[in-house]
């Protein structure tokens, strides 16, 4: 994927099509930051972009107001 090389790209969730879009992602370039209220979902999805050939880190945050 053309562009991705060294940008950010912030997900405010670890599951489901976040986890799939930072895999994806990350896969094509992206460092990804992955924030979730579970930490070790955040580890889940950044493992799994890291094992498809990304680079990432994970957080536990909670975004609720």
């Amino acid at each position: 994927m053309q562009g991705l090389h060294d940008k950010v790209i912030v997900f405010a969730g670890a599951g489901g099509i976040a986890a799939a879009t930072a895999t994806f992602l990350g896969a094509g370039g992206a460092r990804i930051v992955v924030g979730d209220v579970v930490g070790t979902s955040a580890e889940t999805t950044v493992r799994a972009a890291r094992d498809a050939g990304g680079d990432g880190i994970a957080a536990a945050v909670n975004l609720s107001i």
